[in-house]
């Protein structure tokens, strides 16, 4: 619907903008009139940046030319919506820098674990090489007396 201008919607209603909602009795109360348009259709982000600033005219039928304000339309943000929102920023904002401090001192602990072992073998091999030449020498020296 084009611009409301003093609570006239100017122009005929455009094509892709006609939504129709039918009138019910337990939908009028008095002097107002309730009309629900609900939509089970997620509006991508691009076409919500498009639709939000929109008016909600009333034509009585297609040949008027011009429609009457009837109201502003506003979306909400729909529960699964919201979980999903309030689930990303947890996940990006504790869940994920979380899991990369884990790892990181596993990480950590893997590599002193590993650091330790190597030098424990590294040790041990020098005792076993220190033995082996200890006991080399004694052989000399029993062959050299003997």
């Amino acid at each position: 619907v084009t611009r409301p201008c003093g609570g006239i919607c100017e122009g005929p209603p455009e094509q892709d903008a006609i939504l129709t909602a039918p009138l019910k009795s337990e939908n009028i109360h008095e002097h107002l009139v309730a009309f629900h348009f609900e939509s089970l259709q997620r509006v991508p982000p691009a076409d919500r940046k498009q639709t939000v600033p929109k008016h909600l005219c009333f034509y009585s039928d297609m040949a008027t030319p011009n429609g009457t304000l009837v109201g502003d339309v506003q979306f909400s943000l729909s529960g699964s919506d919201a979980q999903a929102l309030v689930t990303f920023i947890v996940f990006f904002g504790v869940g994920l820098p979380l899991i990369c401090m884990i790892t990181s001192i596993m990480h950590f602990n893997k590599y002193r674990r590993v650091r330790r072992i190597c030098r424990e073998t590294r040790l041990q091999m020098q005792r076993d090489l220190l033995e082996m030449e200890m006991l080399s020498r004694e052989e000399e020296d029993e062959d050299e007396e003997g």
